[in-house]
C-alpha cells in the first residue's frame, strides 16, 4: 500500500493506492474484515462511519500464487468534536479587577491529559494555552475559550 488516509481524520471517505512486484498482478481488497473482493488501484471507499477502520489488499500473480499476508492500513474516522465545560467563573457582571476561570474538556477518542485548549479575549486571535485548566486575568473582561483540541498544545 503506497498511500491512504492519515492515522486520524474527519474524512468519511478514503482512497488507497497499492502495487505489487509481480507482472500483471490481480488484487483483492477488503475493508474492516469483510470478505475479499477483486479490486484495482486506486481503491476508494465512501460513507465511512466514526471509529477505527482497516483496509487490506492481497496480490496474485499470473500463475495464481496468492500473497498469504495481505498488506494493511489502519486509521480512525473521528467526526465527534471535543467538548469544553467551564467549571468555575466570576459572576457577570463583576467589579473585581482580576478574574479566574477554570475549565475541563472531554473527547471520545483523546485522553483528557492530551487535550489542548485555546482562548482569546474580545476579538483578538485565539492563542494556545500552555497550562490548560485555569485562566487568571488582570482585566475584568472574560476571555473566550475554544477547545479542547486533539494533541499537545491543540
Amino acid at each position: 500500500i503506497t498511500s491512504g488516509p492519515e492515522a486520524s481524520t474527519t474524512a468519511t471517505s478514503a482512497v488507497f493506492t497499492f502495487s505489487a512486484a509481480e507482472l500483471d498482478p490481480t488484487f483483492e481488497c477488503r475493508l474492516d474484515g469483510v470478505v475479499f473482493a477483486e479490486c484495482e488501484s486506486p481503491m476508494q471507499y465512501t460513507g465511512l462511519t466514526d471509529g477505527p477502520h482497516t483496509f487490506e489488499v492481497t496480490a496474485s500473480d499470473a500463475e495464481g500464487n496468492v500473497d498469504p499476508t495481505p498488506a494493511s492500513w489502519s486509521w480512525t474516522v473521528d467526526q465527534t468534536p471535543p467538548q469544553t465545560e467551564i467549571t468555575e467563573k466570576p459572576v457577570d457582571p463583576t467589579t473585581e479587577r482580576g478574574a479566574s476561570l477554570s475549565f475541563t474538556g472531554t473527547d471520545d477518542r483523546t485522553p483528557g491529559p492530551e487535550l489542548g485548549y485555546e482562548c482569546r479575549r474580545d476579538s483578538q486571535d485565539f492563542q494556545v494555552l500552555l497550562e490548560p485548566g485555569a485562566l487568571r486575568r488582570a482585566r475584568p473582561r472574560l476571555p473566550h475559550l475554544r477547545g479542547p483540541g486533539r494533541g499537545p498544545g491543540r
